[in-house]
């Protein structure tokens, strides 16, 4: 018996939440809203307020930047994609990022496997756009989270984009140590200067119009 604290109550759970959460049935185990989305952390269920409808612009306009860049690649270039969940069940974790990047042509040997979920190794870039409610495990720094465990799973690319008003940047984190669960370098735009990713990618993003979280 596995058992979950969702302030004020305290839930025996039949299976470890990151099982039930992969299989797709601890949201509804625990009667949680539409509105909110549940990942797991370090074994732990973390729950958080879904975007309001506004609140995904950003979200976007970096999805629309990659679209834009593959209308000119070709057959070779990058794959944007949202709502995937991610089980990094080493660290027992599962996520849903934002958005997802994958090399065009793994994204399509994925799909022609019909593959359910993503691994770690599959994927180029993780996107997170932070809330009020999840901005602690999505920053970087921190020995438990999102940065440390894409860190720890070797994710080439973390671009961390900050709604803070007290903050306002997008943080691209490269160079991930998995022994230390760290990434090694770092490059950060504040908002309304473009973001320039490496140069593969041939992706430019303005972030001129981007709202903080205090501005809805």
């Amino acid at each position: 018996m596995h058992r979950v604290v969702l302030p004020p109550v305290t839930v025996n759970l039949p299976d470890s939440p990151l099982v039930m959460w992969d299989r797709g049935d601890l949201h509804d185990f625990l009667h949680l809203s539409a509105d909110i989305r549940v990942e797991i952390l370090d074994g732990q269920v973390v729950a958080s307020t879904v975007p309001h409808f506004w609140q995904n612009d950003i979200k976007e306009h970096i999805h629309e930047a990659f679209f834009a860049a593959a209308l000119t690649e070709g057959e070779q270039g990058w794959t944007c994609r949202a709502g995937n969940g991610l089980v990094l069940a080493e660290l027992g974790c599962g996520f849903i990022p934002d958005l997802l990047v994958f090399d065009r042509e793994i994204h399509r040997s994925m799909v022609a496997a019909r593959v359910r979920r993503p691994s770690s190794d599959e994927i180029e870039m993780c996107v997170e756009v932070t809330s009020p409610g999840n901005a602690a495990i999505d920053r970087g720094g921190q020995p438990k989270g999102k940065w440390a465990s894409y860190a720890k799973v070797e994710i080439p690319y973390y671009l961390l984009v900050d709604r803070d008003p007290k903050i306002a940047k997008a943080t691209l984190y490269s160079v991930p140590d998995a022994k230390t669960g760290a990434y090694l370098h770092q490059e950060e735009w504040e908002f309304g200067q473009t973001i320039v990713l490496p140069t593969q990618f041939g992706v430019s993003i303005p972030t001129s119009g981007w709202l903080t979280w205090s501005d809805g």
